[in-house]
């Protein structure tokens, strides 16, 4: 973020543009979506339970952590406060997702190896060791396993999994709108692109058959 940062103290901002569908769009989206995902990991603590702000729910995301990150990103990029929700979503997202990243690979592969869990992992000194404890703790509770547990069950019944890999249903459209008009790029379309291979061919007969019902009846399966 180097580059943000000495356009920051130039007091250069870039101008981040938007679909009509009011999506962040084309390469400073991009750089502004990083940018977003390093203040959501260092800003807000792994140890909050949730991102809603409520007076009655202890532990959440603070209204002033949420102002922090969203004062950076206006300070970086040219955005109108109107966009301020579409940045928090962003934040939001990209905050779970690192959560998630830190259970499955630097804790759950260590549940038989204690030792290995006393520190946050080498790539992410920036957590607090404190706050890293209080994590393990969590991610470790028998309640929280079985939580996962049921969800993992959850994950494995899809049986349309898209092929997707970050860029995302955002990233797809985008792409989409490269050589098709906007208006035609709608939720079917992205449905089956998402699940088709660079070859435009589908990995299985069930997903072919469910992709031409959608295109043909505009029905999900």
């Amino acid at each position: 973020m180097s580059r943000i940062s000495k356009r920051k103290s130039l007091r250069q901002k870039r101008v981040v543009l938007f679909n009509v569908k009011g999506t962040p769009c084309g390469k400073v989206a991009k750089e502004m979506q990083s940018y977003i995902g390093v203040l959501a990991r260092r800003k807000i603590p792994i140890i909050r339970t949730t991102w809603r702000t409520s007076k009655s729910i202890p532990g959440c995301v603070t209204a002033e952590e949420k102002d922090k990150i969203w004062l950076r990103v206006q300070g970086a990029f040219e955005i109108g406060p109107e966009k301020r929700k579409i940045v928090l979503e962003s934040a939001s997202s990209k905050w779970r997702e690192f959560k998630s990243r830190l259970t499955r690979h630097y804790i759950m592969p260590y549940l038989d190896d204690p030792e290995s869990l006393k520190f946050p992992p080498d790539d992410y000194r920036f957590i607090n060791k404190d706050h890293w404890t209080q994590f393990v703790a969590e991610r470790t509770n028998p309640k929280f396993l079985e939580l996962r547990r049921i969800a993992q069950a959850r994950r494995e019944k899809n049986k349309y999994p898209h092929r997707m890999s970050r860029k995302g249903y955002v990233g797809l459209e985008e792409e989409l709108s490269t050589t098709m008009d906007e208006e035609e790029v709608d939720r079917a379309t992205l449905w089956i692109a998402a699940r088709q291979t660079k070859q435009g061919t589908f990995k299985d007969e069930g997903t072919k058959q469910c992709a031409d019902k959608i295109e043909l009846e505009g029905k999900d399966c």
